[in-house]
């Protein structure tokens, strides 16, 4: 699943950039901004979890955070070296590696977090609650994250809008609702993971 993952947004991270642009999606962008000006601190250490290309980087660094970005995908941190400096933005730091193994992020080092894209990704409930996890143990007491995350009804949604063709085969439903249901659940120990700078 990482390997899948990675290999769709470092196909076309330049479509994951754009994408906020479109407007269904830019109400999720401007929804969010909304959710971080009103609840994340007004300066601080801010760890952008998943942060693709580096669109809610670069917002939170206009707004005066120290910004660490990390996501799965190495096509998207590259494109975010390059929309940061296009912007005249430096990160602290920008590193390619898994959500759920974030070691090279010491303990209760930020003041608060995103995790915006992770959770929509791993589909077992023991990689979600490491992703979790490690989420806790980066964030000093007392700091505040913004998680996103779609539940099963809220992918059923989102495929009817985003690509209606995909259940025009009757059998994807049931197929669907047996992987993806309120009864889904694998227990597995987590693969290691590299990060790489």
């Amino acid at each position: 699943m990482t390997q899948a993952v990675a290999g769709l947004y470092d196909s076309n991270p330049v479509a994951e950039w754009e994408r906020l642009d479109a407007s269904y999606p830019r109400i999720e962008f401007l929804s969010t901004l909304y959710l971080i000006d009103k609840y994340l601190p007004k300066q601080g250490h801010l760890a952008d979890i998943g942060g693709g290309p580096g669109r809610y980087a670069i917002e939170m660094l206009k707004r005066g955070h120290a910004v660490t970005l990390t996501d799965l995908s190495a096509a998207c941190i590259d494109l975010a070296h390059t929309k940061l400096k296009e912007a005249g933005l430096k990160a602290d730091q920008m590193l390619c590696g898994d959500a759920r193994e974030l070691s090279p992020l010491r303990s209760a080092s930020f003041d608060a977090a995103l995790m915006l894209g992770p959770l929509y990704h791993l589909l077992d409930a023991t990689d979600r609650a490491i992703c979790l996890r490690e989420l806790h143990r980066i964030i000093k007491p007392g700091g505040t994250a913004i998680i996103a995350y779609i539940n099963a009804l809220g992918m059923y949604r989102t495929g009817l809008t985003d690509f209606p063709a995909f259940f025009e085969n009757p059998g994807i439903l049931p197929l669907m609702l047996e992987r993806w249901g309120p009864r889904h659940l694998v227990l597995r120990q987590p693969p290691s993971r590299r990060w790489t700078r």
